[in-house]
């Protein structure tokens, strides 16, 4: 059984546990109640300069997250340097 959690995650039971995982491989990412940007490639780039939001700062970062395994791109955030990974979506299993 898998329920999809996005477009490239989904619920996945390995060994009778609820597990997150890639829709696209199947890599396993983290119990189900964790976050599973923890267990993920991240890319940090600094935005562009252009745009009023951005505008010239170095207190944001972009973070790209990828599935270790297949190399998919399952998320996208911004965020202020230095604070932790958004949880976006917490599951109650």
């Amino acid at each position: 059984m898998s329920n999809r959690v996005s477009e490239y995650l989904m619920i996945g039971t390995v060994d009778g546990q609820k597990v997150i995982q890639c829709t696209k491989c199947k890599y396993v990412f983290c119990p189900a109640t964790e976050n599973p940007k923890n267990n993920a490639l991240m890319e940090e780039l600094q935005p562009p300069i252009s745009g009023t939001l951005f505008k010239a700062s170095k207190r944001f970062v972009f973070r790209k997250f990828y599935c270790p395994q297949c190399a998919t791109m399952f998320d996208v955030e911004v965020r202020l340097k230095g604070q932790p990974f958004l949880w976006d979506t917490r599951l109650k299993v």
